[in-house]
Parts: structure tokens; sequence; C-alpha cells
């Protein structure tokens, strides 16, 4: 697979509530405007934020942009939603997030894993 191209990167998926994390947050992002412009900032201040994991274009919801985030508690992710609020202003049309507390084992259906793949 490695030799094909199947395989991009070797990454191991630590426990994060054990790593100190409480939350995992998928924020959903509507903007009044799009390009290519908005593309490379968007890159650019993503990459400044070592707690944001993922962050993508796409559409669903009413959304078209997507962004996980990891928190060691919620004043982390209040002031990651506060600077994204602040440095996005006019261009955000409607912020949504969907936080899960990952500290909470007995809340978790099924883990993030890839080891699922393998049995698709």
């Amino acid at each position: 697979m490695e030799k094909e191209g199947y395989i991009r990167e070797y990454t191991i998926i630590p426990d994060l509530g054990k790593a100190g994390y409480e939350i995992l947050a998928f924020t959903f992002l509507a903007f009044t405007k799009s390009g290519e412009e908005l593309f490379e900032k968007a890159r650019d201040w993503t990459g400044k934020r070592s707690n944001i994991i993922f962050a993508a274009d796409g559409e669903g919801l009413g959304m078209g942009a997507l962004m996980v985030s990891t928190h060691k508690n919620y004043s982390s992710l209040s002031r990651l939603i506060t600077e994204l609020r602040h440095d996005w202003q006019p261009n955000i049309k409607d912020l949504q997030s969907f936080i899960i507390s990952v500290d909470r084992p007995d809340l978790i259906v099924k883990e993030f894993s890839l080891k699922y793949l393998e049995k698709a």
C-alpha cells in the first residue's frame, strides 16, 4: 500500500482524555464570500494554531467549512471561538460547534480508529 501511494503518513492516535484534553470540537462555518484569497488566509490562520488538527472546505448543514480542534478545557475552546469571530469578521455568516467530552470514556460509543477500514 505504501508503494502504491495509499499511505500518506503514519500517525499515532492518542487517548485525548489521558493526554489531558477535555474537549474535541467540530466547528462548522459559513462564510459570506469564498475564493483563493480566503482559502490562503484560512490555511495560514489554522496553521498557526497547533490545537486545530483538521480544517477543510466542504458542504452540508448549510455550512461551507469544518474545523476540528482539541482543548484542555472549555476556556481554551472559548478563546479559539473568540479569536475566530474577531479575526474573520465580517466574513463569517454562521458558526456552530459540536462539542465532545473526550475525558468521559463512558460517553464514547465507538473510539476513533482507522483499524475499521480493514474490514470495510
